[in-house]
């Protein structure tokens, strides 16, 4: 059986908001938490915003925890736990709004909570990449349609063909050194002024 503390101590010291009061249940979850090494801020009364100072926030789990969030479901700025005491009822529409990284239930062991925790954090920063991969492509969707209307802009006004149009913003941007989307903006938007 393998020492689930050595693989825990490997993320370093972590750093975890603790929201729910102190019964049993809980008390003993941060019993555990802290022997794996763990700093914990336990936030009882419950907040009106979920902290996120923390690495990680595990919430024990009610049927309004989403009012505890400032951010959209998928859009938290922390990995995010749920843990599900052994007397919760749980609607499932309530942890989807949630959107949770990870799940805790009792009876604890050391066994599921660094398996939890870690999957939790492993799945937030899979999700984050995931989410700069989707700017950066609607960035780029952006910029193609802002070219495509600097092009017709272009085309219009000096009475010349797509593939011209094209070169002049290219040649522009390249001179500026600067990308085409930038000069296409500012045709777009000188157009604006002068329409």
């Amino acid at each position: 059986m393998g020492d689930y503390k050595s693989q825990f101590g490997s993320l370093g010291k972590i750093n975890i908001d603790l929201v729910g009061s102190y019964d049993a249940e809980m008390t003993d979850l941060a019993h555990h938490l802290k022997m794996l090494g763990c700093n914990i801020a336990h936030h009882w009364p419950q907040p009106k915003i979920a902290p996120t100072q923390g690495d990680v926030l595990i919430c024990n789990f009610f049927n309004q925890i989403s009012d505890l969030t400032t951010w959209l479901p998928g859009l938290s700025p922390v990995p995010l736990v749920l843990y599900l005491s052994k007397d919760s009822y749980v609607e499932f529409k309530y942890v989807l709004n949630f959107s949770p990284h990870g799940f805790l239930y009792y009876p604890l062991s050391e066994k599921s909570i660094v398996i939890s925790i870690m999957s939790a954090i492993d799945a937030f920063h899979y999700e984050k990449r995931l989410r700069s991969r989707i700017d950066k492509l609607d960035d780029n969707l952006k910029a193609i349609r802002s070219v495509e209307e600097a092009k017709k802009l272009l085309m219009d006004a000096k009475h010349i063909g797509e593939s011209s149009a094209y070169s002049l913003l290219r040649r522009s941007a390249m001179e500026r050194r600067v990308r085409i989307a930038v000069v296409a903006n500012e045709i777009i938007e000188a157009y604006k002024i002068i329409a």
